[in-house]
């Protein structure tokens, strides 16, 4: 098997991670260093509960429904601010 999976320092964002795909995605990235920005659209306490699973760190959940493109806009803005830049995204 190869090197486990390393992101120490790197920024990421993950859509979807309220769901069951987006918040197993969100806990190996924060496993392997990464600091997690979690969307949802309608599902704070489960996107909440990925985050509260992740090691320790800045990650945090932030509300945006993808269809909207201003949503999308503001979303990214969020988490490139909070996050200082966004390195991964996941969508």
């Amino acid at each position: 098997m190869g090197q486990p999976l390393r992101l120490d320092g790197a920024a990421a964002l993950v859509t979807g991670a309220s769901g069951a795909i987006g918040s197993a995605v969100a806990r190996e990235l924060g496993a392997a260093g990464a600091t997690v920005a979690a969307q949802f659209r309608d599902n704070q306490a489960a996107a909440d509960a990925t985050v509260a699973a992740l090691p320790p760190g800045r990650h945090f959940s932030v509300a945006a429904d993808l269809t909207d493109p201003e949503q999308v806009r503001v979303l990214v803005d969020e988490a490139a601010r909070r996050l200082g830049r966004i390195d991964v995204l996941v969508n």
